[in-house]
């Protein structure tokens, strides 16, 4: 295969695994009662160990009402608690209810399993050359995003109970 074809095969794999990935989350958001974003929230709510509502707004772009809206949303279904800080009472931090966040994991520990093999077939440096694409292509996204609409914060959470 000529190059010019690879890369148009490889933008080919890269759509249909943006379509499988989204399909994914809101087929795992559906079953948790929330929407895509929401969850996707709550993984960075996870993945840095709690956030302040103004952290969580810098993270996500979103305006402190969205963010109030989604943290509300959040913990009406369980999955995050606000905690006051010790230091200062005023400051409160959301953080992932570690029992509910487990409950979630446990769903998808198989398909990380799966996926840990499928990367197992790769040597170091094709990992490296994968885990940097991956890297530069969030960036172009995440730039396209803004781009496309600089106020996409109004995306995220519409229609969600």
């Amino acid at each position: 295969m000529k190059k010019d074809e690879l890369i148009d095969s490889v933008f080919e794999a890269i759509k249909e695994y943006g379509t499988a990935t989204t399909f994914f989350h809101m087929a795992m958001a559906d079953t948790m009662g929330l929407c895509p974003s929401d969850i996707k929230a709550l993984d960075l709510i996870r993945r840095k160990g709690g956030l302040t509502a103004g952290e969580l707004g810098t993270h996500t772009g979103l305006a402190s009402a969205s963010v109030t809206s989604l943290i509300d949303r959040l913990e009406k279904h369980g999955y995050v608690n606000r905690v006051r800080g010790k230091r200062d009472r005023r400051r409160i931090k959301v953080e992932a209810v570690p029992e509910k966040i487990d409950v979630i994991y446990s769903q998808i520990l198989p398909l990380k399993s799966k996926t840990r093999d499928r990367l197992g077939r790769f040597n170091a440096d094709e990992l490296e050359t994968i885990r940097n694409f991956l890297k530069d292509s969030s960036e172009l996204l995440r730039e396209g995003s803004k781009r496309l609409n600089p106020n996409a914060e109004k995306l995220l959470g519409v229609n969600c109970g």
